[in-house]
């Protein structure tokens, strides 16, 4: 009986295989038409890059966080949720797939505990238009300066960008042969000689001589006439420089050439309503009972506030791209609340931040693991730089137990800055040598305890006075 079961559960894998294979086949027909399709691999990887990437699991996000940010995993859950319903909204037909909204999102917790880590990490995992913004920068209307619907220009404009770099790698082969044979049209002498200068321009030994060239950029927006379209007016503009120069010039010419066959600002506006992640920090300091909004009262506070909701409770906003809907853009409003609660805000605006998380303080324990484990850590990062130097410096246990333990400290007595500090103390125990690194080639340096405490003796003596002193 044991046997049937394990032969049921193989056939049962196999053909779980075989259906799988077959949406991957059906995956590549449909890219060719152009419908959108989403389908997760074995490594809870996205097939296709150019569909929306929220079709990532809420755990695989979650694990990827992880490698980056140590704990808050309450905060990570709950973007990873909110990015996982995305997706399945768009998997829903009918009137309900207009009707649902995105879960807005609302981080509280002090400085340096990962708060804008964790969404600038997520625009990096998900290649999604990503636009981070900070609350005290806005007025209300009347009022000169910056005014809350930047952010969505700024959303779209970044939006716009993502689109030509997937472009431009869509077709870099067929670029790069261009800009060659027009460089080959331009240097002296290589149009009886194409294939030996062909094969000098591969090798690099043309990079210095002087061409003549004619590149194609978009005009200004600011200098196109009103009643053109919102496609891209190009201008032509002869130049001259040398080869190095003239191929990264003639590569964005050739991709703007490229451009005029797609609707550039149509699919980036598409995209940023779909995938768009804006994160508008600083949002406690817009409270009411916030000290920056008591010293800053004009332009600030409640009227910013009232600006801010009617883009997150969805409007249309006029970019020089086209009008882009924000109805299912994702907001993830940040703050520390130090001086003020979430409460203070607009009720309106935290009814449409309805997902609150509270990130936690970092503590010593944090501080080891995040110097121990996460990937690209500071020691790695500071080794790296080193090894550009030919000196190899490795950081002991010990050392590093250290750096957390002064870091812990500082926070506790000077000022809470949260990860933040750690970069300070590191830099500050390496400082000596990095100044002396370019005459330390080919030596092993063991940054040990002794060290690290001999380098940070001063900063935990001020502490110690700073106590004292009125």
């Amino acid at each position: 009986m044991t046997d049937n079961r394990i032969l049921s559960a193989f056939r049962f894998g196999s053909l779980q295989n075989r259906k799988k294979r077959k949406v991957l086949e059906d995956v590549e027909v449909d890219a060719q038409t152009g419908r959108r399709v989403f389908v997760v691999d074995e490594n809870n990887l996205t097939t296709l890059r150019d569909n929306l990437v929220e079709s990532l699991t809420p755990k695989a996000i979650v694990e990827h966080l992880d490698q980056y940010i140590v704990g808050q995993t309450d905060a990570k859950k709950a973007v990873a949720i909110a990015l996982r319903n995305r997706w399945r909204r768009t998997q829903l037909r009918g009137d309900i797939h207009d009707e649902i909204t995105p879960s807005n999102i609302l981080m509280i917790g002090p400085t340096g505990s990962g708060k804008t880590e964790i969404a600038r990490r997520l625009s990096k995992l998900l290649d999604a238009p990503f636009v981070k913004v900070e609350a005290t920068r806005y007025t209300e209307v009347g009022i000169v300066g910056p005014s809350a619907e930047d952010c969505i220009k700024d959303l779209v404009e970044k939006t716009v960008q993502l689109e030509k770099e997937r472009a431009r790698a869509n077709v870099a082969d067929h670029i790069n042969e261009s800009v060659e044979d027009i460089l080959l049209t331009r240097i002296p002498g290589a149009s009886s000689k194409k294939e030996e200068y062909k094969q000098r321009l591969r090798r690099g030994e043309l990079e210095n001589i002087m061409v003549d060239f004619v590149v194609r950029k978009p005009i200004p927006i600011e200098k196109r006439h009103k009643h053109q379209k919102t496609k891209t007016p190009l201008a032509e503009r002869k130049m001259k420089a040398p080869v190095y120069e003239a191929r990264e010039l003639l590569k964005d010419s050739e991709l703007e050439k490229h451009l005029d066959n797609i609707d550039v600002s149509k699919k980036a506006i598409n995209r940023a309503q779909e995938s768009g992640i804006v994160v508008i920090d600083e949002i406690d300091k817009i409270a009411a009972n916030s000290s920056f909004n008591n010293d800053y009262k004009t332009g600030k506070g409640e009227g910013v506030q009232k600006e801010l909701l009617s883009i997150i409770e969805g409007t249309t906003v006029q970019t020089d791209h086209g009008v882009c809907k924000t109805d299912h853009v994702l907001f993830i409003g940040t703050g520390s609340f130090h001086n003020s609660k979430p409460s203070d805000l607009l009720p309106e605006l935290q009814g449409r931040l309805p997902i609150r998380v509270e990130l936690q303080k970092l503590n010593e324990e944090d501080f080891k693991h995040i110097l121990n484990f996460t990937k690209n850590n500071l020691i790695q990062q500071h080794a790296a730089l080193f090894e550009t130097e030919g000196v190899d410096v490795v950081f002991d246990e010990d050392s590093i137990e250290e750096i957390a333990r002064i870091s812990f400290v500082l926070n506790k007595t000077v000022e809470n800055i949260g990860a933040r500090r750690l970069r300070f103390v590191v830099g500050k125990v390496t400082e000596d040598l990095s100044f002396e690194a370019p005459d330390l080639q080919d030596r092993r340096i063991i940054v040990d305890k002794e060290l690290v405490m001999k380098k940070c003796e001063k900063l935990l003596h001020q502490i110690d006075f700073s106590k004292y002193v009125l």
